[in-house]
């Protein structure tokens, strides 16, 4: 039963990907990499300190 239900997981989620690469294209998902590579920086003590300045 738990296998049936990750494999429809899966396929739904797979679904929903391409889904959004073909609406967005490549440059969508990007783009989400970047925003969350920025805010991770931003978490950062040292970054805001040296951007504070």
């Amino acid at each position: 039963m738990q296998l049936t239900t990750m494999e429809s997981e899966l396929a739904d989620l797979s679904r929903k990907f391409r889904q959004a690469e073909e609406q967005g294209g490549i440059w969508n998902l990007e783009l989400i990499a970047a925003k969350g590579y920025i805010l991770q920086l931003l978490e950062s003590a040292k970054v805001v300190r040296y951007l504070a300045h």
